[in-house]
């Protein structure tokens, strides 16, 4: 279903015309278990069934609780994400990211990546 855009408290979720799906937080947000809640529940609908690589921005996010990072990292997401791109282009974020790899270890593919350009570059190949 590409167009189709959710906005939830810290995110807006949408499906790119070519099959990507991508999550950009919104700036000065910090992740909570209720807005992980409702950002995956927004992922999900995006999703629609599909296992779709995806697109992450953390690039002006301010974190995420214990709780979130666990969601985050569980089958509910790692079902229906082929592979993972997370944007990161401060040290804050950078640091966050290696921070839940290294402690949540997430069950799919993931990369970090400072260029959104190669980001969408390197999931093309998971692409169905």
């Amino acid at each position: 279903m590409a167009g189709k855009v959710i906005d939830t408290k810290t995110a807006r979720t949408l499906l790119g015309d070519d099959g990507i799906v991508r999550v950009h937080m919104f700036p000065g947000t910090r992740e909570t278990l209720e807005t992980a809640r409702e950002n995956i529940a927004a992922y999900l609908e995006i999703c629609a069934g599909k296992k779709l690589p995806v697109l992450i921005d953390l690039s002006d996010t301010l974190g995420a609780s214990q709780e979130a990072r666990r969601l985050y990292s569980g089958d509910d997401v790692s079902r229906h994400a082929i592979a993972t791109a997370m944007i990161v282009t401060s040290p804050v974020t950078k640091v966050m990211a290696s921070f839940f790899l290294k402690l949540n270890q997430p069950r799919r593919i993931l990369r970090l990546f400072t260029s959104e350009t190669e980001a969408i570059e390197w999931l093309r190949q998971y692409l169905p």
